[in-house]
């Protein structure tokens, strides 16, 4: 009805407080649309060669010992989140524009169709 409406608006709607009969139902959102009016004006392509590759990172051996266990917080364990099981996908970073081919559509539902067709 060309008003604006928070997305965190729509997320609630769909939580576990506000929506008991999708508990532990995935929900996944996608957005396309801009978030901005900064525009990206792309990365020229780079030759192989070109690219530092970054290093890898080791994983901490023990990272892991000073959490508390979950089993340590009584009634906790037994309830659930009320955000939980969302999966929420944006076609651009906050501050930009959502750029799209003016023949084929966006990118980023392109792309998404393109991972869903094969696999």
């Amino acid at each position: 009805e060309g008003h604006s409406i928070p997305t965190e608006a729509i997320y609630e709607i769909f939580n576990n407080h506000n929506a008991p009969l999708l508990i532990g139902k995935p929900k996944f959102f996608i957005i396309q649309a801009c978030r901005g009016e900064q525009n990206d004006f792309g990365q020229k392509d780079m030759l192989p060669d070109e690219v530092s590759m970054p290093m890898a990172r080791k994983r901490r051996i023990g990272s892991d010992k000073d959490t508390i266990p979950f089993s340590n917080f009584e009634d906790v364990d037994r309830a659930r989140p009320t955000w939980e099981d969302m999966i929420i996908a944006y076609s651009t970073i906050p501050g930009y524009v959502s750029l799209r081919d003016h023949l084929k559509g966006t990118w980023f539902i392109q792309s998404l169709v393109e991972v869903f067709m094969n696999h």
